[in-house]
């Protein structure tokens, strides 16, 4: 068959948008963003205080930060530009980047409870989900910290603000 690439280039530009390519060259393993975020932990504990990007849902808080991060190394090692590879944690919607169970007010004390017990944790910190007042919140008694503020003011965020959390050996502040 004979190749049309006038026909290839507007269905390409017609469906794909902008930045895509651009994207998955920065996310692959010798991408910029790729090689950075592939030498990073998914999940840590400090001083029994967890964090992580999007939460621990019940069941995948039941195997421990260790393995966890184990199993999103691996995922994010054999994630290729265009290939296809088997992504149990990395695109699971109540997997470490994406559940938002703990600040969403949908999950349970009892839920909460098990995923601490399951990661050796006094307390979680959470990104992803942007608090709804832009500031960072303090849950379930200062279990759960929702850390998000919308820094990414603008189109996205109107209210966005910078923050950070400052966590010390007896309390913490948030600074904005």
């Amino acid at each position: 068959e004979v190749f049309d690439e006038p026909a290839f280039r507007k269905f390409f530009y017609a469906t794909t948008p902008l930045g895509l390519v651009e994207m998955h060259r920065g996310f692959a393993p010798t991408g910029e963003y790729g090689r950075w975020l592939r030498a990073r932990d998914a999940i840590v504990r400090i001083n029994g205080i967890v964090f992580v990007h999007g939460g621990i849902s019940p069941p995948i808080g039941a195997a421990g930060c260790a393995a966890i991060d184990a199993q999103m190394r691996m995922e994010l090692q054999a994630a290729t530009l265009g290939g296809a590879v088997d992504l149990e944690l990395v695109g699971r919607p109540d997997g470490p980047l994406w559940y938002r169970g703990l600040v969403d007010g949908t999950g349970t004390e009892a839920e909460l409870e098990g995923v601490l017990a399951g990661l050796g944790a006094r307390a979680i910190v959470v990104g992803h989900t942007v608090m709804t007042d832009n500031r960072i919140q303090l849950r379930e008694n200062g279990r759960v910290i929702g850390s998000d503020t919308g820094m990414l003011a603008g189109e996205f965020y109107p209210n966005g603000v910078a923050s950070a959390l400052e966590i010390k050996e007896v309390g913490g502040r948030a600074v904005y």
